[in-house]
């Protein structure tokens, strides 16, 4: 999946979340089923399938957002920063959405089918690069010794 972000616009790739948040409600039922079986089945399905399918494209479309000259800090703040602001309050938000509804993941499969949509809509807007033209050498600030 990795090699089709070098083939398909940031759009399409884009797409590629929403049926993972549809995917959210038949597997966090299976995971509240109380059967280890369905829970180990859903665990396979949404780590094995669901976001390898997603991780694989993502890190070639990040690559695509910046210049080759600032890509590694471009790429690097995007994992670090994200990871800060964005995912780390998950644990808690989901505890706080499972105790809300009364111990049922419902609102739980809400809140990531939501934010499955705001990731293929941010995927959407990303600006397309890697068919842009490869930057020029005199783009690139030169010292010219004089005489």
């Amino acid at each position: 999946m990795a090699a089709t972000t070098n083939r398909v616009k940031a759009t399409i790739v884009g797409s590629l979340p929403k049926p993972r948040g549809v995917a959210a409600f038949p597997l966090l039922w299976m995971l509240q089923s109380g059967s280890g079986t369905m829970a180990a089945i859903a665990l396979v399905i949404s780590i094995g399938v669901l976001w390898a399918s997603i991780y694989g494209p993502e890190a070639a479309l990040f690559c695509e957002l910046f210049d080759t000259r600032v890509r590694y800090t471009g790429v690097s703040l995007i994992y670090q920063v994200g990871t800060i602001i964005f995912l780390a309050p998950i644990p808690i938000l989901a505890a706080l959405l499972v105790a809300t509804d009364g111990n049922k993941p419902w609102l739980l499969a809400g809140y990531v089918v939501l934010g499955c949509c705001v990731s293929a809509l941010a995927a959407s807007l990303m600006r397309c690069t890697f068919l842009a033209p490869a930057m020029a050498a005199t783009a690139v600030p030169t010292h010219t010794p004089r005489g």
